[in-house]
């Protein structure tokens, strides 16, 4: 049985870019980002064994602006996809196994916000493909995502909605997919990088190389401070560290109150919270309240 894609999902801040870099760096793998070929283009152009179909979808692909960056060559993409399935998923394997073949790779992984929430379909399409959702502990991740926020009433239940709603799509999918599916901690990889990332490789049936792991490259991604490599902090790969703006403690409560259930699944600890008479009447006419809107409002928003 060939090996299939690999695809990395889950929501933003939570690891995804530096998973993705780490991958990148075994010699038979290249990840490339955001084609969002799944939710544009899939089933949109009819059945594509009739030329018309196929001619024009293909140009449509072809104006996408992460494609462009894979530097598709239409003439080889026309000639190969005559010669096999015509399938979608098939289309789209080429477009990504050229770009892996320029490169010396082999195989070829994308890296995908809402992965998660197109797996069953990319699962039937694409049954030999592996889905890894990164996820992290939702104080952190929504804390960050909101580092830079000058509004923020009720944005802390839109991002927790969020990230509930790409959780929950993980535990179905890993249940119902549980050889094709499976979730990261982001803690686990700023924990332990090595143990992490042979665990990773193991579920792709891929070799684990010491290799893959750089110090400049951790350096980079922000998973050790330069000439600390002891030393751990977090920040997206490519930027500065960013100063948080922190939760307040009536946020912190609302997060993991509305989080039991997920936290228990993934061994999240539960902080012991204590408000002041001042900072409990906040969370309970404020905090709690508007945060719920947001919540209800995410989930609006989604249907």
């Amino acid at each position: 049985m060939s090996k299939g894609p690999i695809y990395i999902g889950g929501v933003s801040y939570s690891g995804k870019t530096q998973l993705r870099l780490l991958l990148s760096n075994h010699p038979e793998i290249v990840i490339t980002r955001r084609t969002y070929l799944w939710r544009k283009i899939y089933n949109q152009f009819g059945d594509l064994s009739q030329e018309s179909n196929f001619e024009n979808c293909l140009s449509n692909i072809l104006e996408l602006k992460p494609i462009q960056l894979l530097n598709p060559n239409p003439d080889r993409i026309r000639k190969e996809f005559w010669q096999g399935e015509t399938s979608y998923s098939r289309l789209f394997s080429l477009l990504h196994q050229h770009y892996a073949d320029g490169l010396g790779k082999t195989r070829w992984g994308i890296q995908i916000g809402k992965a998660e929430a197109d797996a069953a379909i990319i699962l039937s399409a694409e049954p030999n493909a592996r889905i890894i959702q990164v996820i992290r502990n939702p104080v952190d991740r929504i804390e960050e995502s909101l580092s830079k926020a000058s509004f923020r009433l009720g944005l802390v239940g839109l991002e927790l909605n969020r990230w509930t709603t790409s959780t929950s799509f993980g535990i179905a999918n890993l249940e119902k997919f549980p050889k094709n599916y499976l979730f990261v901690k982001w803690e686990d990889i700023l924990g332990d990088v090595e143990t992490t990332l042979a665990r990773v490789c193991d579920f792709i049936g891929e070799t684990y190389y010491p290799g893959m792991v750089q110090l400049d490259d951790l350096e980079r991604m922000g998973l050790r401070q330069k000439n600390d490599p002891s030393t751990e902090k977090i920040r997206l790969a490519g930027k500065e560290p960013v100063d948080h703006q922190p939760l307040s403690k009536g946020e912190h409560k609302f997060i993991e109150a509305e989080t039991k259930s997920e936290r228990r699944v993934f061994n999240y600890l539960t902080t012991k919270i204590h408000l002041s008479f001042f900072e409990l009447i906040n969370y309970l006419f404020l905090v709690f309240p508007i945060n719920k809107v947001g919540v209800v409002l995410g989930k609006f928003k989604k249907s």
